[in-house]
């Protein structure tokens, strides 16, 4: 049975997941696509318990059920209670009390038994409700993201691009922009790890053409970190840098965050400060 295993490139330590790995890379400072690997795990071997056998039946329980069985012919025969233990007692040559006895103990243990059955046949007639089913989680919505690549990584991958992918160049600072959405991260960490190549530092140049080329949400835009994989807000835009905040709910429109940016070198990169 194979399952993967998420490798650190620059020190090769190993996670089952590829969250753990990121944060581990962000921790040490470690920069290159996470390595993703198959390995062989041996198959578990269910453990087996044993069964006890039936009770086996001492001497004397063989004797009482025997008894009880001799004394149920002479009942079902029509003799009377007394004169079919004095029978019995005679066919299996011991004493009437004592059949006496074991006949009572008999009795007890076939009231229990059946008080038993009636419990367990009462239970399967029971049904049992069923239960709600769960209400279907709605799918995440679709988030149009954009990157800088060089030029000789974009031309690798340009073959290999998956709808939802595209590949255009910002007019301003020259660099190539890969378009994707938040369905084909899977496809773009697998291609950085084929073609080995990293993202390359927007500029402000390229946020601005970024932000055009998405839809306007009606609620405005937040930060999402990649390596921390957690969401934060935009408090507001000073000197021409955006200024975090810890509450993801805090937003601005993109139009606010275009303003802000026309104030700061083109050229430069990207800052987000907090």
């Amino acid at each position: 049975m194979a399952k993967k295993v998420f490798i650190d490139p620059e020190d090769g330590k190993q996670f089952t997941t590829r969250k753990l790995a990121k944060q581990h890379m962000m921790k040490q400072g470690h920069k290159g696509a996470i390595i993703v690997e198959e390995v062989e795990t041996k198959p578990t071997v269910a453990k087996t318990t044993s069964v006890k056998s039936d009770k086996k039946l001492s001497d004397k329980e063989k004797q009482m059920e025997k008894a009880w069985a001799t004394y149920s012919e002479f009942v079902e025969k029509g003799d009377k209670d007394k004169v079919a233990i004095s029978k019995t007692a005679k066919a299996m040559g011991e004493k009437e009390g004592k059949i006496k006895g074991w006949v009572g103990t008999m009795r007890g243990k076939m009231r229990r038994e059946a008080k038993k059955a009636k419990k367990t046949s009462a239970k399967k007639v029971q049904t049992k409700q069923p239960e709600p089913e769960p209400e279907p989680t709605p799918p995440a919505p679709t988030i149009k993201a954009c990157l800088v690549l060089r030029k000789e990584d974009a031309e690798k991958i340009q073959g290999e691009l998956v709808d939802g992918m595209s590949l255009t160049q910002n007019p301003n600072s020259g660099n190539i922009i890969l378009e994707y959405t938040n369905y084909q991260y899977e496809q773009l960490d697998f291609l950085m790890f084929k073609y080995d190549f990293v993202e390359v530092a927007m500029t402000n140049s390229d946020v601005i053409f970024g932000l055009n080329l998405i839809t306007k949400p009606e609620n405005g835009l937040n930060i999402y970190d990649t390596a921390q994989l957690k969401s934060f807000g935009i408090e507001k835009m000073e000197d021409g840098k955006i200024i975090v905040s810890t509450n993801s709910d805090d937003r601005l429109s993109p139009e606010m965050i275009i303003q802000g940016l026309k104030d700061a070198n083109p050229e430069k990169l990207a800052c987000v400060t907090g």
